[in-house]
């Protein structure tokens, strides 16, 4: 869970880059922490529950034995699955679903169909398999259906799990995830303002990477004077250094697309304040996305070129060594040309 954004020219008259943070907006903080969460979770309910659980299954086996022979055999190669597993140590489905997607999913269908006979299809239990099989249907390139079982799954956790518990918001998330993958970035704004809510002030930090990437997902929409706010937003609450520095870019970045030249310089200027306070193997590219935006903004205002080329100089030599932006190699060394 690792990612973030993708590179456009919003044409002020200048050669504007995007700023960029990769192709996708997937929150790496948050789902690194859910995938952390739902292990951690199907550790403890295996070493907790295990004779429960085989238990459980063999009654399930009973139960599908009156109408269907051949689920019996599956519903034996699961159990045996599970039990090598669980001797194993095994973290179970959550690192079978990351590791072999194939392999995982009808592993976590059949899983899904004993749970359903054991609990009910409006448990907790099965909410949680049905969110895990979700991420590797997802992972396996089946969006509509891992879309459809996510927020299926999100439908029962709502219902079935109090505020502020751990697997609550799994199944949303992976929803959010789908989408995210998809670059759907008008249909995820309604579900991350979701899952913002949720986590709400108890959660305040995870709250901040959810408001971010709804700024990110507005603005990589086109709707940049929805997008402002939310960044606003954001530098206002979060407390990490390196998030309040993306967020000052994507606000600078959005100022600077509608022609509010003050606030942009304003904004921009003031995130050197805040790039000092962040490590600055983290900030590489963002940093050279600044100082870019803030040497365009200093042009369309007339500024000498004593006062931007420093910055226009500093932005080429950082993406040249970070060699991830040829575009906006080619496009700054082609400004610096021309003046």
């Amino acid at each position: 869970a690792d990612d973030l954004f993708r590179g456009y020219s919003l044409g002020i008259g200048l050669p504007i880059a995007f700023w960029d943070h990769r192709s996708r907006i997937k929150s790496a903080g948050l789902q690194e922490r859910i995938a952390h969460e739902q292990a951690e979770q199907l550790r403890a309910d295996l070493n907790a529950g295990y004779r429960s659980a085989l238990e459980r299954a063999r009654q399930a086996r009973e139960a599908w034995l009156a109408y269907d022979g051949p689920l019996t055999e599956q519903a034996g190669v699961i159990e045996r699955s599970a039990t090598e597993a669980y001797k194993a140590g095994d973290i179970g489905y959550v690192e079978l679903g990351r590791d072999n997607v194939e392999a995982a999913l009808p592993h976590l269908r059949a899983a899904l169909s004993i749970q359903r006979a054991v609990y009910g299809a409006s448990s907790s239990e099965v909410a949680r398999t049905q969110a895990a099989l979700a991420d590797a249907v997802s992972e396996a390139g089946q969006r509509d259906e891992a879309l459809r079982l996510a927020l299926a799954a999100w439908e029962v956790q709502r219902h079935t799990l109090p505020v502020g518990h751990r697997e609550r918001t799994a199944g949303l998330s992976v929803a959010i995830n789908v989408l995210l993958d998809d670059e759907a970035h008008l249909e995820v704004v309604p579900l991350l303002r979701l899952l913002a809510e949720e986590l709400g002030d108890s959660d305040l930090q995870s709250r901040v990477e959810a408001e971010f990437n709804i700024g990110v997902a507005l603005r990589l929409a086109g709707k940049l004077d929805e997008a402002r706010p939310q960044f606003r937003w954001v530098l206002e609450h979060a407390e990490d250094p390196v998030v309040r520095l993306h967020a000052a870019a994507g606000l600078g970045h959005a100022a600077m697309a509608l022609g509010d030249y003050a606030e942009a310089r304003a904004v921009l200027q003031d995130a050197g304040r805040v790039a000092a306070e962040a490590p600055a193997e983290e900030i590489g590219e963002v940093r050279a996305d600044i100082d870019w935006d803030l040497a365009q903004v200093m042009v369309a205002q007339g500024a000498p070129p004593s006062q931007w080329r420093p910055l226009a100089r500093s932005a080429l030599e950082a993406y040249r060594a970070l060699d991830t932006r040829p575009d906006v190699v080619g496009a700054i060394a082609a400004f610096l040309a021309s003046r």
